[in-house]
């Protein structure tokens, strides 16, 4: 990524495809959008962040911070009457007590996924190859099945 200033706290990103990108670190916003639609960081920001050494925790919104969130789980939260229900769950008056049950579902049919799908604005990091030892010669790049160093 190549990061070039234009002006007090505008700079020009270009990604490893050549593709040109306006981030405004004052605005908090960049070209790509990702950075207005999420309210955090996209690539292109910590970028021209990291050259202007701005801490990117500064850039992140305030709706993500513990004290947001506790205020928002701090209230009770109560079930949904029985007729706003279009969910597809069932339910049952007992009383005053109104009993919620689950929405039936059934398991999927196939294998379940190895590996999860990742969310908007998430980047997939590739892992570096665990590297084949020899049990036999302890060089690398083959295995004791495979070896050809004599006894």
């Amino acid at each position: 990524i190549l990061v070039r200033r234009i002006n007090d706290v505008g700079f020009e990103v270009k990604d490893k495809d050549g593709c040109s990108y306006h981030v405004n670190l004052a605005t908090k916003s960049c070209s790509c959008y990702s950075f207005q639609k999420l309210l955090i960081p996209c690539s292109h920001a910590i970028a021209s962040a990291i050259k202007e050494k701005v801490s990117i925790e500064s850039l992140v919104s305030d709706f993500y911070t513990v004290e947001n969130l506790s205020l928002v789980y701090g209230e009770d939260i109560l079930p949904i009457s029985n007729e706003g229900n279009t969910s597809g769950a069932s339910t049952e008056v007992v009383g005053e007590a109104v009993e919620i049950f689950p929405p039936s579902s059934r398991r999927p049919p196939g294998r379940p996924r190895k590996s999860r799908i990742l969310s908007t604005g998430e980047i997939r990091m590739k892992t570096p190859r665990k590297r084949h030892v020899c049990s036999r010669c302890n060089a690398s790049g083959h295995n004791k099945a495979t070896c050809k160093v004599a006894i």
